[in-house]
């Protein structure tokens, strides 16, 4: 009986990424804790007009594969909010809403 031991990890990392105790990431990035790059802060994200200074802040449907979407920004968010009840709390709805009115002259 003979057994085949799987290839090196090292030969299925494609070209320009590199292993790391995260996982496989670019080569020219660096792992860090989050908390090197800006403040953590835990539990529901700040309301717009909340008092105190206002920080941006990055939610996890801003997060996507590859990279980080923060179009919105905070007055995407008011639309979005106002709109969200308005459109029977449909999520696609309410983002393809957006979409027409972000693009719109003037906006």
């Amino acid at each position: 009986m003979t057994f085949t031991l799987p290839a090196p990890r090292s030969s299925l990392i494609p070209p320009g990424y590199k292993q790391t105790e995260v996982g496989v990431i670019p080569e020219e990035w660096k792992v860090e804790p989050v908390r090197q790059k800006g403040e953590v802060l835990t539990g529901k994200a700040l309301a717009i007009n909340a008092p105190g200074a206002q920080r941006p802040y990055l939610r996890t449907k801003n997060v996507f594969d590859g990279r980080i979407d923060i179009d919105d920004g905070p007055r995407g968010i008011q639309v979005i909010n106002a709109l969200y009840p308005l459109l029977s709390r449909d999520r696609t709805a309410t983002k393809a809403m957006y979409e027409i009115i972000k693009n719109q002259p003037g906006y």
